[in-house]
Order: C-alpha cells, then structure tokens, then sequence
C-alpha cells in the first residue's frame, strides 16, 4: 500500500515493553504487516551473542521457525549487529542451519565494522554489547593499537561463509 515492500524489525532490548507487544517476532504475528504490503521481513541475529538474552541462539530459532511458517506469508532474512569474529559468525550460522533442519536457509546480512579506530570499536562494541569481540579487543587492546592504526572489514568478510554484508562506518568512512 505503500510502495515499500520490505523491513527490518528490531525489538529493542528495552527491559519492560512500552505497549502489549514484547518482541518483533508478536509483530509479525499480527498479521498488520501483510496488511500494509510489507512482504520481506528483516529480524536481528547475534552471532556473537546479546548481552539481554542469554538463550540468542534459542531466540533465533524460534524467530527463523516462526518468520518461515507459511502462514506468515513473509519472506524472512537475518541482519546482525557489527560482527568482527569470523569462526563465532560460520559457528552460529551452522548450528542453527543444522538444528532447523531447513532446506533453504534464510538470507543472511553480517554487519562488519568500516574503517574505524580501535578506540572507537570498542566503544561502539561496549554500546551493542558485543562481549565476545569486545574482550578480544580489550586484552589484546596494545597490541591491536601496534599493529594497526585502522581496522577494515577485509579479513571478516574474507573469511565469512555469507556472502551478504552491510557496513556500519562508526565515523570512519
């Protein structure tokens, strides 16, 4: 109805739901979005875990069980936060390929950071709650300042089993 056919619905990760609904997956259930012609639909995986579910795996499955349902009339597709450990992203997208059991898997977007200093990675990655590569930045913190004055995308994207990426620029592009 609005010429705009596809979305990416986030929860929020806020501690109390400001209205009846808790989660983007309930969204979705509503059926209001088939209502206005959405037809895509975009949900977040944490591949590196959430910080406000310690179950992220779980979760995703169920958003991808829910999200694929032919009932749901939506095309689903996956998009993560900024992600800068390679083998925690391939390890997620395996395990959860795996335990769905799904024949054709849906689109996968991995968020890579852009051109940024490791100053400013660790404080994006403190805000999303990336726990995994924000330890890894921190205890390695003098020698990653040593090596590089900037950090790129190159070797993520390289060694990532999508082929999918969308760049977060953190002030550095």
């Amino acid at each position: 109805k609005m010429g705009i056919h596809e979305l990416f619905l986030i929860g929020g990760d806020i501690p109390e739901p400001l209205g009846n609904l808790e989660d983007s997956m309930q969204v979705m259930e509503t059926g209001i979005l088939q209502g206005y012609g959405f037809q895509r639909v975009g949900v977040a995986l944490h591949p590196e875990g959430n910080p406000n579910d310690p179950n992220h795996l779980h979760t995703l499955q169920t958003k991808i069980r829910r999200g694929m349902d032919p009932s749901a009339s939506l095309d689903l597709f996956l998009v993560s936060q900024p992600c800068f450990n390679s083998t925690l992203v391939n390890q997620c997208l395996h395990e959860v390929s795996q335990q769905l059991q799904l024949a054709s898997p849906p689109e996968v977007w991995v968020g890579a950071a852009g051109p940024a200093n490791v100053r400013s990675l660790l404080r994006f990655a403190q805000i999303c709650g990336i726990n995994a590569s924000m330890r890894l930045l921190r205890t390695h913190f003098t020698e990653l300042s040593n090596v590089m004055s900037e950090t790129t995308p190159k070797n993520l994207i390289a060694n990532i089993d999508s082929r999918r990426f969308h760049i977060f620029s953190l002030g550095g592009l």
